[in-house]
């Protein structure tokens, strides 16, 4: 008779680096119709071993002498306790391996294991393949308590009536493909580790996500997570089907897509550009030249995975998957049911309001700040400075510093010794600012960033240029530039003129300038150079001049 097993902690460590295990775990992975590559031994081995630290592993297994029949690999957070999938949200597909479809009594029983390991109030698998999803909504084959919420897989196909690189001879494309290479040799590859400048590609595409999730998102994945980019890079190293899909500019990344190849289709893990280019929508080119190679290599589809709306813009089909939570206790699935009704009818109002559920929480944001439950988000910039430049003395100044151009690094970790609020607010602010053309500036001295920001010409905003025409010598410079609070007045005066200084440089202006900066970044008026003269402050919104270029 079949025993269905519970293995934890060092006894399931010793389990999974048994060879004999990984043969027949290997074998049962190839058999099971719906496994993905997040079920598969290499990246298994590979999260644990980045991640046992955190998280303990748990082993549920029914054997006979064939081998292993079921297997269900999770692991038990130790700091809260909660059981998870094996590799947890880095796992993009959730499931245990079967060898056939007949897996309800291993459930169960894998259940009630569980619950002797710990207490939990529910085991959430995020996301079922689209296979297994369609077993368990057409069959009788999982009767333990459960709710299961369908979610859709959008995806590139490949096979679709209009080929998605057909899209490459629109005016719009071809327009930016023709700027892009203007600038140097554009390629797109397909590769893993080993490939020439490895290491700093991989570092690039973290400082890119994170960026763009600090700004989008209000998290840094790869920052906050300080073994992901380890784990990221042993898992390309060790899995045959873990690739990177980047496009450069001159041997230099500038998007890229980390993936998995996964029953025929490339599964989008970590999607990065650099917004220094969004002018010509790398990100957008490289899915759609990214999509004619992969269909060269025998692949059927991009699988953008579900979640982010963003992911709309370039799906040509979807698949369901579903979101699977698994209860123990009946009052913790009773309560999650009703959880679930509540949400049904939430979005079944908003389709009848036609409303989208981001407008939803738009307008209750709206709402909360009306009626005095939450604080209104501080301005860019409320008030400002207005100095009068000599730039023939301004670049007379000796510099003594290095000023680094659109180093994304330097702002990403500048924001890490900011606040939460302040620094999703300032990433917000960097990536607008990126991605409308402005040059980024920072300082950085023994590995420490001490001063970064923009200096943008009134060409790019209508309600300056009114005031100071961008073709007459006497124009406006915006300057929107951070510090840390630690740094000394004549430090922040250095920096800004530092900054100030490599602009002129860069646009090759002459004359007399008028410079508005914030209020904030200078406690003195008075300038220790001759080029700066104060001439007044005024309290104004410049919310509009500071908005997207």
């Amino acid at each position: 008779m079949q025993k269905v097993q519970l293995l934890a902690g060092e006894q399931a460590l010793s389990k999974l680096n048994c060879k004999v295990f990984q043969q027949q775990w290997f074998e049962l992975y190839q058999a099971c119709r719906w496994a993905t590559p997040f079920q598969s031994v290499e990246f298994i081995l590979c999260w644990f071993e980045h991640y046992n630290h955190a998280y303990l592993p748990l082993v549920v297994l029914e054997e006979n002498e064939q081998g292993v029949q079921n297997l269900w690999l999770l692991a038990q957070d130790q700091s809260t306790s909660m059981i998870v999938h094996a590799g947890a949200h880095q796992a993009e597909y959730q499931c245990w391996l079967s060898c056939n479809d007949r897996f309800d009594s291993f459930l169960k029983r894998g259940l009630v294991l569980l619950k002797g390991q710990t207490y939990f109030p529910e085991l959430t698998l995020k996301f079922l393949p689209p296979i297994l999803s369609h077993i368990i909504a057409t069959t009788d084959q999982l009767t333990a308590r459960h709710i299961m919420r369908n979610e859709q897989q959008p995806l590139i196909r490949f096979d679709a009536k209009q080929a998605p690189w057909a899209s490459l001879r629109k005016k719009s494309n071809k327009s930016k493909l023709s700027r892009l290479r203007k600038l140097g040799d554009v390629s797109i590859e397909l590769v893993s580790e080993g490939a020439s400048g490895f290491d700093d590609d991989l570092q690039r595409i973290a400082t890119c996500y994170d960026l763009r999730q600090g700004a989008v998102n209000h998290c840094l994945p790869f920052r906050q997570d300080s073994h992901k980019l380890a784990f990221t890079h042993a898992l390309i190293s060790h899995h045959q089907d873990v690739k990177i899909l980047k496009m450069t500019l001159n041997n230099t990344i500038i998007a890229a897509v980390v993936g998995v190849i996964n029953q025929g289709e490339f599964s989008v893990a970590v999607f990065s550009y650099d917004p220094t280019y969004s002018r010509h929508s790398p990100g957008k080119l490289l899915m759609l030249m990214g999509a004619q190679l992969l269909a060269e290599r025998q692949l059927k589809a991009i699988d953008l995975t579900p979640g982010g709306t963003w992911k709309a813009r370039y799906a040509n089909a979807y698949a369901n998957v579903s979101v699977l939570r698994l209860f123990i206790e009946p009052i913790a699935y009773y309560r999650a049911c009703l959880s679930e009704l509540l949400l049904t009818s939430c979005k079944r109002l908003l389709r009848h309001c036609d409303m989208t559920p981001q407008q939803a929480r738009d307008k209750a944001q709206c709402l909360r700040q009306r009626l005095g439950l939450q604080t209104q988000p501080v301005s860019i910039v409320e008030a400002y400075d207005n100095y009068q430049i000599n730039i023939c003395s301004l670049l007379a100044v000796e510099v003594s510093f290095v000023i680094r151009e659109n180093q994304l690094v330097d702002f990403v970790e500048f924001s890490c010794q900011l606040s939460m609020e302040q620094q999703s607010h300032f990433l917000s602010h960097c990536l607008a600012r990126l991605e409308a053309g402005a040059t980024g500036y920072s300082v950085k001295e023994l590995g420490v960033v001490k001063s970064c920001g923009w200096v943008v010409p009134p060409s790019k905003h209508r309600e300056a240029a009114e005031d100071h025409p961008a073709n007459s010598e006497n124009f406006c410079l915006l300057a929107d530039i951070y510090c840390a609070e630690s740094l000394a007045e004549n430090e922040r005066q250095s920096y800004l003129i530092g900054i100030v200084q490599r602009e002129v440089i860069r646009r090759e202006k002459s004359g007399q300038l008028t410079l508005l900066v914030s209020d904030e970044y200078l406690k003195s008026k008075q300038f220790h150079h001759s080029a700066f003269s104060y001439v007044d402050s005024a309290s104004t919104e410049l919310s509009q001049l500071l908005s997207h270029n």
